[in-house]
């Protein structure tokens, strides 16, 4: 995100992605707390590399007109702090400050390639001339083994008084990144990512942000990627310096902030957590446009014999098949009072879906539209249950164990990228189940970027399709089958290289 030096757009292979928590909660990885993250809200992040002028005045204003959205600025006086304190910049600083916005020292770290001295002694200039709140690091890496490294930066600004840290890789990371720093710009190109792209499941928004430029304002899918992301930039401007001003999209993008983050403050976030045969547990989701007396779904699993089982994969799609969230039984889902939704409970192990407890209907697929709290419970044919057979002499009882999913919550993130290892959109990709009863069973499909809500341990086959001029060459490993198996232990993203 710096005028003067080379932006990277190369998208490395990916090794496959580091731990999930060995608890029964989704992985979040521990980082001190700041002001700058407490907050549920999406804002905006600007690269305000402007010397400071009329627009350091207009983020101001724009500050308090729009008290609801934060923002976050990246200043850069000279490819990094300068070579002496600025006053004019001092005094500009301060004013952002007094408005509430939160200033950050741009630094580049040439993918883990700068010394940690150098970046550091950039970093304590930023404090010590402007009393930044926080570190942005450019040219962040993604690459598996670099970690230590902007951990060790995450933890020197920390130590010295500042409060936040954002790191831009540009681009996808192994969750191993996640959490080092405050917050990471997943997204740095001309265009509008893809919604599944920049989706990491199971970790907060406020891990995550993006930059759009070359675009026209796009407030649709602005809503749509709510969700997923704490910052957002989206500039209307291109060629080498996108950053050259402040975007004329900015208020337009407070506007649609402001208005989500007033609907989102009344409403439930996230929480996630996996369950297992022993262990229950309960994943709520409510989007921001459900009310407080939006009716509330529980699905529940039973065998056939009614003893309660957990952990069983779910899903709620909307009315046009759109996957709207995933879980494990026992799991509860606010929904729009009177919307249409579609609900799937799946089979695992030798636990095969029967049917639906209150209609007797054996499809596991299931049309909803309710308008008060509504519980389901699915029922599985677990194999042979305890059972007694009373004669006149003796009384048998037999018993053979009833087995519930089992496993962690994973994604497989499948991306598509060029000869060049520049990343694009639009290949199909089909996810199969590799094993048992369900071998072969197409399990999701779609297109690049596809993320696959599975089961550590579990194996899928993962295909990608040809199109056009656009043909598959070989998986980030070497593979060049276009058809690869995987088991994953924790999150991955599989990389398909195309000629």
């Amino acid at each position: 995100m710096l005028e003067q030096s080379k932006r990277r757009n190369i998208y490395p292979s990916l090794a496959v992605i580091l731990l999930l928590a060995t608890s029964t909660t989704l992985a979040i990885a521990i980082r001190p707390s700041s002001a700058a993250t407490a907050t549920t809200n999406t804002g905006v992040m600007i690269p305000l590399y402007t010397y400071p002028d009329s627009t350091w005045t207009a983020v101001v204003q724009a500050r308090s007109t729009y008290p609801t959205v934060p923002i976050i600025v990246i200043i850069n006086p000279n490819n990094g702090p300068g070579p002496s304190s600025d006053p004019t910049y001092l005094a500009s600083v301060k004013n952002l400050q007094s408005a509430g916005v939160t200033v950050l020292g741009y630094v580049a770290t040439g993918y883990a390639s700068n010394s940690l001295s150098s970046v550091e002694s950039q970093a304590n200039l930023y404090k010590t001339w402007y009393n930044a709140n926080g570190i942005f690091f450019d040219e962040m890496s993604n690459s598996v083994g670099n970690e230590n490294y902007y951990s060790t930066l995450n933890s020197y600004v920390k130590s010295h008084g500042m409060t936040y840290t954002m790191g831009n890789p540009g681009t996808s990371v192994p969750s191993s990144y996640i959490g080092i720093l405050d917050n990471l710009c997943i997204y740095e190109s001309s265009g509008y990512p893809s919604l599944s792209f920049i989706s990491y499941p199971g970790y907060p928004k406020s891990d995550f942000s993006y930059i759009a430029f070359g675009v026209s304002y796009n407030a649709a899918f602005v809503t749509n990627s709510f969700a997923d992301v704490g910052y957002v930039y989206i500039d209307n401007l291109s060629g080498n310096n996108p950053y050259s001003t402040l975007t004329s999209l900015f208020l337009q993008t407070e506007a649609t902030l402001s208005t989500l983050d007033t609907k989102s403050s009344s409403t439930t976030t996230t929480t996630s957590s996996t369950s297992t045969a022993s262990t229950t547990s309960t994943t709520t989701i409510t989007t921001s446009t459900t009310a407080a007396n939006d009716p509330r779904l529980t699905i529940s699993s039973q065998t056939t014999a009614g003893s309660v089982i957990t952990g069983f994969w779910t899903l709620l799609y909307d009315s046009t098949g759109a996957t709207l969230a995933t879980g494990y039984t026992p799991i509860a889902y606010s929904l729009i009072s009177g919307q249409a939704y579609t609900v799937e409970a799946d089979s695992y192990g030798s636990c095969s879906f029967a049917h639906w407890q209150d209609t007797g209907n054996t499809s596991n697929l299931r049309d909803i539209a309710i308008t008060s709290n509504t519980n389901l419970v699915a029922i599985y044919n677990c194999g042979s249950t305890t059972t007694t057979t009373t004669t006149i002499s003796t009384t048998t009882t037999t018993t053979s164990k009833t087995t519930a999913a089992s496993g962690s919550p994973v994604t497989i993130k499948v991306v598509s990228v060029n000869s060049l290892g520049v990343q694009f959109s639009g290949m199909y990709v089909v996810v199969k189940a590799s094993n048992g009863a369900s071998g072969g069973k197409t399990l999701d499909k779609g297109y690049t970027t596809l993320t696959f809500n599975g089961l550590s341990g579990t194996t899928y086959t993962v295909c990608v399709s040809n199109y056009q001029t656009n043909t598959f060459s070989h998986w980030g490993d070497g593979n060049s089958n276009s058809c690869k198996t995987v088991t994953p232990t924790s999150n991955v993203v599989m990389t398909a290289y195309y000629g």
